[in-house]
């Protein structure tokens, strides 16, 4: 199933990201951007009561500890 759940982060000034949706510790559901550390996990807030559908915004704790909005520019089935 993780290669069934994407995720693209687009930050101004970097490259962009592609990781994996997950379920992770504590029934919490993270963006993993590397299968080698977990240092780089951004958790959701919620995500499991979200919808993803664009113009909608989500809750994400990014890997600077802080907890920032982003609002949804894309859904798609491959």
């Amino acid at each position: 199933m993780p290669d069934w759940c994407r995720v693209v982060r687009n930050r101004p000034g970097e490259d962009e990201a592609r990781g994996r949706v997950l379920h992770g510790p504590g029934g919490r559901w993270l963006f993993d951007y590397s299968d080698a550390s977990s240092s780089d996990d951004e958790v959701g807030f919620r995500l499991s009561e979200e919808r993803f559908v664009p113009g909608e915004y989500v809750s994400i704790r990014e890997d600077d500890g802080k907890t920032h909005v982003f609002r949804i520019v894309s859904v798609r089935q491959d």
